[in-house]
């Protein structure tokens, strides 16, 4: 006997009554105490029905009782397991129906019966209501979309619970529409009329089908102007053309939710100021798309929807870019470099092509670091002209050089790495010098290389002389 589910107040006590079925209640109840939660009657008669009923009271009275049929028998046993469940109604998307046969019930009534299921790879999972004794038809909700699913029932008397059924055969729920958007939209000035989105896909768990589209849409920027839908993908990034130097904002779904296989995007951006998104529809896996042609000087607003066979997820946050400035599209050009002495560089370039500039080009990168290191350690001077001078470098070393022009939107790529050597200088102080086999007339000295050789080692001077010993 457990506590009241709704217990309206503070409970004070219970009574327990029972009777032979078609019998009177008269002289079988008692009053228990709030602490006690079982009661054990050794009266009764063998193989007969008993009904017996359980109120709870509080200071207001007592509450409407809980009823349950008992037989009496010396043989009782936990009920055999149920039937294998079927599939009795339309599977849908969140929910599936299935049925069963009771089993011998072991000479106790059942009280109720437990389903478990069972997603593709997963342990069974306890489905959490408790299904009355009276169903052999049950809804298991709360399932996932386009996913793989076994049912199975027990049965439980007062003795305790069967066995598990046989596993159901399998059943996947039906597909729908993603959940939820794309992941790190990203929107960035490619050229002075173009930008570059990339996106990643969500998780695959919410998909909710097999495939997924993206809905990219973008405008220019206005909070209240429209979004021009001009694309629907598979692909996780793409390049919208057609814009006017302008700031455009970007949206795309959060990928927590996709429900099914996503079949691509829909790419949707406007100018800031208007009301409406042009879209462009890319197909999955694709993750970028670049809009190109697009108005100078505008602010664009751009947003990513992914899709599948079922419909459209929603409508990711959206993303601003201003259209008319980018950073430089090639590396500079005609790089040349020449040791000027044994700590010393000088590098010299030519600009990018004039129509990668995107713009009028603030100045130079150049970014210089040991051969032998990785490229993560380089160093970097920062220059206007087309020319550098790398000092305080280490003597007759090899060195690696990139060089990178960039504007005020941002930086361009850096060129390929040129390498050049600095100049030699006198080495440094030969290694310890150890004498050995000495005789009357001949000793044999030996030497370490200069832990600094700064260049090849080409010949070695040695310098003696003789040093008068004392009368003593």
């Amino acid at each position: 006997m457990g506590a009241s589910t709704q217990p309206n107040g503070i409970l004070t006590g219970y009574l327990v009554s029972y009777k032979e079925r078609d019998g009177s209640l008269q002289g079988n109840s008692s009053d228990l105490p709030v602490t006690q939660k079982q009661y054990t009657v050794a009266t009764l008669q063998r193989e007969q029905y008993y009904i017996f009923k359980v109120m709870a009271r509080t200071r207001l009275g007592w509450g409407e009782p809980k009823e349950v049929l008992v037989y009496t028998i010396i043989n009782r046993r936990k009920p055999d397991k149920p039937m294998k469940p079927q599939i009795t109604a339309e599977v849908q998307a969140r929910n599936i129906t299935i049925s069963w046969q009771p089993a011998y019930d072991g000479y106790g009534p059942i009280r109720n019966y437990t389903i478990q299921y069972k997603s593709e790879g997963k342990n069974w999972v306890d489905f959490q209501e408790s299904i009355p004794p009276s169903s052999s038809t049950f809804t298991v909700t709360g399932l996932h979309p386009n996913t793989r699913y076994n049912f199975r029932v027990a049965a439980t008397n007062d003795i305790g619970k069967s066995n598990f059924s046989d596993p159901s055969d399998e059943v996947r729920t039906r597909q729908d529409k993603p959940e939820g958007a794309p992941l790190n939209l990203q929107v960035k000035p490619l050229t002075t009329d173009s930008i570059h989105i990339t996106w990643e896909a969500p998780s695959k768990l919410l998909w909710n089908s097999d495939k997924l589209n993206y809905t990219m849409s973008f405008r220019e920027y206005f909070p209240e102007g429209p979004w021009i839908y001009q694309a629907d993908t598979y692909l996780y990034s793409s390049v919208v053309t057609g814009l006017h130097p302008k700031t455009y904002e970007f949206r795309h779904p959060d990928p927590a939710t996709w429900n099914g296989a996503i079949v691509g995007y829909l790419i949707q951006y406007r100018k800031a100021d208007m009301a409406s998104y042009n879209e462009i529809s890319v197909q999955y896996p694709k993750k970028e798309l670049i809009l190109d042609d697009l108005v100078k000087y505008v602010n664009y607003e751009v947003k990513i929807i992914a899709f599948n066979s079922i419909g459209n997820g929603p409508p990711s946050t959206i993303s601003s870019v201003y259209v008319g400035e980018a950073a430089p599209s090639a590396a500079p050009v005609s790089i040349t470099t020449e040791a000027m002495n044994s700590t010393q560089i000088k590098v010299k370039w030519e600009p990018p092509p004039t129509e990668t500039h995107n713009g009028e080009l603030s100045g130079y990168k150049v970014f210089y670091w040991l051969a032998s290191s990785d490229p993560n350690t380089a160093l970097s001077v920062i220059v206007r002209e087309k020319e550098a001078f790398l000092k305080h470098l280490s003597i007759y070393t090899m060195y690696l050089i990139t060089v990178q022009a960039y504007n005020l939107a941002g930086e361009g790529p850096k060129s390929s790495p040129h390498s050049s050597r600095t100049k030699q200088e006198k080495p440094g102080v030969p290694g310890e010098i150890v004498i050995v086999n000495a005789t009357m007339t001949t000793v044999n000295v030996t030497w370490g290389r200069p832990k600094e050789p700064n260049g090849i080692i080409t010949a070695y001077e040695l310098a003696y002389k003789q040093q008068q010993s004392g009368d003593g």
